[in-house]
């Protein structure tokens, strides 16, 4: 798991002190970095299939209010979102969040036009005096409810292009710093009850990759033509920055990852095979918690750790003990 923070704090793995583990044998074993290290590495990142996690000390961050101190930077093209990205990652005193939606028809000049959005959490000298006496107090939104599944022809080209473009041009007008909740910055989504009908009654497949630093320019470019030649995309697609990761089978690495949903239409599942294959051209690897139709070939070939896993686990004894509909399509 990564989150908006992860170009400056890592992955989840990195905020958990101590875990204890329920072993193939029935043994609980309390596992950190420097006793039973071995588990402990395997199972961050191991997608549940090292053992049962019973409990867990997670390291926390003290905040002292629920506001995030927001600043809203338009991106013309991908190659500006990109610049914004990497003068945050140099400097070391930056944001802590940082997360880009972007426009995933762009074209030509507008290839990549993002809305990148840095935070921290905000201060209590910050708020406006009537929110110093309650700084964890939010105001209660009106969500907004889909009510049906919607019909198949309605998530096209066009009404994509024209939702992505609206929503550009509103977060273009919001430009620079303000406050915002922190439910509002981090789950956008759930301002939505019931979002996912939008994409009809089949569903979607999200499809979340990331790409080394130095690769990720030209695989981010082919990706979103690929995307936008197709005509298929998503309202809301992401872009982050990734930091350095060090534990052993978590899905980031330094460089960039994109996330966008599909309607699961024949079209689709044949754009996402043709990303698949620009992911692999360009050294990236997937993201599993999200995957529904990754082929164990393409997943080993992008990521050789999860081919020592999956030895690891019949070494152990885990395999016969420990697996998913997932572990066993993609031989792991």
């Amino acid at each position: 798991m990564h989150g908006k923070n992860h170009l400056r704090d890592g992955s989840f793995g990195h905020h958990v002190a101590w875990i204890e583990i329920m072993t193939a044998e029935g043994e609980v074993l309390r596992c950190t970095r420097a006793s039973n290290s071995g588990l402990f590495q395997q199972t961050i990142g191991g997608m549940g299939l090292t053992g049962v996690i019973l409990r867990a000390g997670l390291y926390l961050r003290p905040v002292e209010t629920g506001w995030i101190a927001q600043d809203m930077r338009p991106a013309r093209d991908l190659a500006e979102a990109m610049a914004i990205f990497e003068d945050a990652a140099a400097d070391a005193r930056g944001p802590t969040y940082s997360v880009a939606w972007f426009d995933c028809l762009g074209q030509g000049a507008a290839l990549g036009r993002s809305l990148v959005m840095l935070g921290n959490h905000a201060r209590l000298d910050q708020l406006a005096p009537r929110r110093r006496v309650r700084p964890f107090a939010t105001p209660e939104k009106r969500r907004l409810n889909v009510p049906l599944d919607a019909p198949g022809f309605a998530l096209n080209r066009y009404t994509l292009r024209a939702f992505n473009g609206l929503y550009y041009r509103a977060g273009a007008a919001k430009a620079g710093p303000s406050l915002v909740d922190w439910d509002s910055y981090f789950y956008p989504l759930d301002a939505i009850a019931n979002w996912n009908r939008i994409y009809g009654r089949r569903g979607f497949a999200q499809f979340q990759c990331v790409l080394p630093l130095a690769e990720a320019r030209a695989g981010l470019e082919k990706l979103l033509a690929a995307i936008s030649e197709a005509g298929q995309g998503s309202f809301l697609a992401v872009l982050k920055r990734l930091g350095p990761d060090t534990t052993a089978h978590s899905f980031p690495m330094e460089g960039y990852t994109l996330a966008l949903d599909f309607p699961v239409t024949p079209a689709a599942l044949t754009l996402l095979e043709r990303l698949d294959k620009i992911t692999l051209e360009h050294r990236g690897r997937f993201y599993l918690a999200k995957d529904a139709r990754l082929t164990a070939q393409t997943l080993h070939a992008a990521d050789p750790r999860l081919t020592a896993l999956a030895k690891i686990r019949r070494d152990e004894g885990w395999d016969s003990r420990f697996a998913s509909a997932q572990s066993r399509r993609l031989n792991l």
